[in-house]
């Protein structure tokens, strides 16, 4: 069954704050190998109803840069990993993700690397 990743895009970068990005780039990934992609515009309002449009576009992984705490939590609350403190080229960054489900260091917005450790593979 396919993953499919959620990655906001601004001009071709990982868009800086989650919570104002209008637009995600919407991955299916499958084996290794990007099967499917599209471009989804995120509706306005609150973190619950920014938190359901995920769940309904059947997202397994957010992958970001910065969040607030309440968008996280309703997210994550929904069963979708979130992968935060990401920047960079978002062809790049999937490129990445997807030859082991984990992110390079590299890819960590500077100064979060001894914070948080969501690069890393989730516990098998």
């Amino acid at each position: 069954m396919p993953m499919r990743v959620a990655i906001p895009d601004w001009d071709g970068h990982v868009s800086p704050v989650l919570d104002n990005a209008n637009r995600c780039l919407l991955i299916e990934i499958e084996d290794g190998s990007v099967i499917g992609r599209e471009t989804v515009v995120l509706a306005e309002g609150s973190p619950s109803s920014r938190a359901l449009q995920l769940v309904k576009l059947r997202v397994d992984v957010l992958i970001c840069c910065t969040i607030t705490h309440a968008l996280e939590a309703a997210i994550a609350s929904h069963g979708v990993r979130v992968i935060r403190h990401i920047c960079g080229s978002v062809k790049e960054v999937i490129d990445a993700f997807t030859v082991g489900g984990m992110i390079p260091q590299g890819f960590i917005m500077p100064g979060c690397l001894r914070r948080h450790r969501e690069w890393e593979p989730p516990p098998e």
